[in-house]
């Protein structure tokens, strides 16, 4: 818990702090998840908690009420006038404090410091009315934002190399109405990357070389777990899951998959990397019987590639650990028995930033000569047992190569768009990006969610780096010389 709280004087002052105002309503969605508005706003106090709010002790709430409140209890607070409707704005001339035994009593003060949140139930409206205080200073300019280079070890290479992250002194606002009007149950709320929502993630990884008949199975047993998880959310659900499958045996050819029934459709043979990483979402309900409302959201590729990686990912706001683990130990133990292999896959593999962890950096491998790049791009699937796994759009400034020229976009953006691939053990990950010259980066890392565990994975990993360097510096030598058409 937190022993200070600013003065209403203060969370007042027009200098110092603006606000935001509004308020959730359970009868507002159709499909209610809690009982209760208290159950409700307990769940909100939660969520605040988990980003590092402190709850305010009632205490010190009473002591601001006996010393301030007057000034607070006389009127209720109104939106300046000059705000025309829109929340955000400077606070008014009233106190954020209720008195206790009103209509609209204080529930829970919390507070960051330079962030605060009231949140109070009134009966009289059955509203959840939140009022968020956010300290004017709150900026993020040059003065307090900082780059820091660090050398760190890197177990792949077996070698320190220069890394760096830059650090900023305040996170960015978060999206709380959006959040609670999700835990309502709006269904018109998603979870976005903004949501800072908890995850896990996985991979299924098909054998590198199938015969016709290996993939007409491969195919079966991954009907059968789709099988499985169309129960995990029920027969009630708005939707059942249907996952579109592409035969590698006609390019032309794919079939959507669904419990029961496969039919065959056409599918455009040069169809997008976008197309091929887009993801359907299904909401599984956790909770059972009187327990506390529980749910999380399997996310899943719309397409099954039986040449690709396919990507299976749980994200949840309002489930306990356990809960999870339960969840994930049933898809390891079906994916097992139905002969599927599962990798579960970090974070940072699926992020644009590979930087994303400040102790886990990639190698980079760049080549320059665009024939032995392309050529070294097509030995790791050939050769090194490597499968596609994906596409992703990086910025410039996560890439940290000084000599990559990156096209710019209509906006001014420097982007580019990445080739991933996985190695069939799930070991490591190659992420291959092309600048506007032709010029190529490799950028390799080990999964370690398997290499922190296995001395095993981590050797195959370290040989695999080494094999592929040893194999680009040969091509590179062949092809200077005249001696190797590539």
């Amino acid at each position: 818990m937190i022993n200070h709280l600013p003065t209403p004087q203060e969370l007042n002052d027009q200098s110092k702090y603006t606000f935001k105002q509004y308020s959730v309503n359970l009868d507002a969605i159709d499909d209610r998840h809690y009982k209760s508005h208290s159950d409700l706003l307990k769940e909100m106090i939660v969520q605040r908690l988990i980003q590092d709010f402190q709850l305010v002790p009632q205490d010190i709430i009473a002591h601001i009420t006996r010393k301030y409140g007057e000034i607070g209890w006389k009127n209720k607070r109104q939106m300046p006038s000059n705000m025309n409707g829109n929340p955000m704005g400077r606070a008014g001339s009233t106190s954020f404090l209720q008195r206790p035994n009103s209509n609209s009593g204080i529930q829970y003060a919390l507070s960051m410091g330079h962030r605060i949140h009231t949140l109070s139930y009134n009966e009289s409206t059955e509203d959840i009315e939140v009022v968020q205080y956010q300290a004017v200073e709150t900026k993020n300019y040059l003065s307090n934002m900082q780059s820091y280079q660090y050398m760190i070890w890197v177990p792949l290479s077996e070698s320190f190399q220069k890394d760096k992250q830059r650090f900023e002194k305040f996170k960015y606002e978060y999206r709380w109405n959006k959040l609670d009007n999700m835990l309502c149950g709006d269904p018109e709320k998603s979870m976005t990357e903004d949501s800072r929502y908890r995850r896990v993630s996985f991979g299924l990884i098909p054998d590198s070389n199938m015969s016709e008949e290996k993939e007409t199975e491969y195919i079966h047993n991954f009907q059968l777990l789709l099988n499985y998880l169309n129960k995990q959310i029920g027969e009630d659900a708005e939707e059942q899951i249907y996952i579109k499958v592409v035969r590698t045996s006609d390019s032309k050819d794919s079939s959507e998959l669904s419990p029961g029934r496969v039919e065959n459709k056409r599918r455009n043979a040069s169809q997008s990397h976008r197309s091929m990483n887009r993801m359907k979402r299904y909401t599984i309900k956790l909770s059972k019987g009187k327990e506390k409302y529980q749910w999380m959201v399997i996310v899943m590729g719309a397409s099954f590639y039986t040449k690709r990686s396919y990507h299976i990912s749980f994200h949840w706001l309002v489930a306990s650990g356990s809960k999870i683990d339960a969840q994930v130990q049933m898809l390891k133990r079906r994916c097992s028995q139905y002969g599927l292999r599962l990798i579960t896959f970090p974070q940072y593999s699926k992020s644009a930033n590979l930087r994303l962890h400040p102790l886990i950096s990639p190698v980079s491998v760049l080549i320059e000569e665009t024939e032995v790049a392309r050529k070294a791009e097509s030995v790791l699937t050939t050769e090194f047992n490597f499968i596609d796994d994906g596409s992703l759009i990086v910025e410039a400034s996560d890439v940290q190569l000084q000599v990559f020229e990156f096209q710019v976009d209509r906006w001014g953006r420097q982007k580019l768009t990445a080739r991933q691939f996985v190695h069939h053990t799930g070991c490591v990950f190659v992420r291959v990006l092309e600048d506007a010259r032709g010029a190529f980066g490799f950028f390799w890392i080990d999964n370690r969610k398997l290499t922190r565990d296995s001395e095993l994975m981590t050797q195959t990993a370290q040989k695999l780096y080494q094999d592929f360097r040893a194999f680009v510096d040969c091509a590179r030598a062949k092809f200077a010389s005249g001696q190797m058409s590539l």
